[in-house]
């Protein structure tokens, strides 16, 4: 059913939108933070990875990296909180950037003169959507699978393995395009925030014309 006239320059138009807008800001924010942490303990194994220098054993000074990565992915993978914080993060990033997809559909039925070519609205949402789904899947298919030998439940109950972890730099062998790839969805996740914030700034210019901001 399409928008009345009264109806279509109305802030509730646009609620949707908004309510969209900050889901996928505000779960990018934390996502981001999360990517930030991992990248701090990423950034020096990669380092020494990519120096060229020799495989590291526990009795060399030089596995003080790897050493602080385990330590950390050991701890934080295997910690309920964690674990739900990061899906939750993840399924309501995806579904804020559904929704704002469902929603933008309605700026097609706007007035075109005033949300045409110039506002295109519906496009940026599905831009937006896209990044996020190949974002999503990068992190499941090339970063979980190198979790896997962290995941202490997932070890036992799905390999059968019950042996306790113990420390391996062979668990970090090319970690480095792991730390490449983090960087990257971290670098997305910002680019999504901006996005979003340029795309609210347009929402309250189109509903207040002579609002400046």
């Amino acid at each position: 059913m399409g928008l009345s006239p009264e109806q279509k320059d109305k802030p509730s138009t646009f609620l949707p939108l908004f309510h969209s807008l900050l889901i996928m800001a505000l779960t990018s924010g934390m996502v981001s933070a999360i990517l930030v942490v991992d990248i701090i303990f990423d950034l020096p194994v990669a380092a020494y990875q990519l120096s060229g220098i020799g495989p590291f054993s526990p009795q060399t000074p030089t596995d003080v990296p790897f050493h602080r990565a385990f330590i950390y992915y050991n701890s934080i993978l295997n910690s309920p909180l964690m674990t739900f914080k990061t899906l939750g993060a993840m399924t309501s990033v995806l579904y804020g950037s559904w929704l704002a997809w469902d929603a933008g559909a309605a700026v097609n039925e706007l007035n075109p003169a005033r949300y045409g070519k110039k506002f295109p609205l519906a496009l940026r949402f599905q831009i937006i959507f896209v990044t996020y789904c190949v974002m999503t899947a990068v992190y499941l298919l090339f970063i979980i699978p190198r979790y896997l030998p962290f995941m202490r439940n997932i070890q036992k109950y799905v390999f059968f393995n019950d042996e306790p972890l113990e420390f391996d730099v062979g668990i970090f062998d090319n970690w480095w395009y792991v730390s490449l790839l983090r960087i990257i969805l971290f670098s997305g996740n910002i680019a999504a925030i901006v996005q979003c914030i340029q795309v609210m700034r347009k929402l309250v210019r189109a509903i207040e014309p002579d609002v400046r901001i």
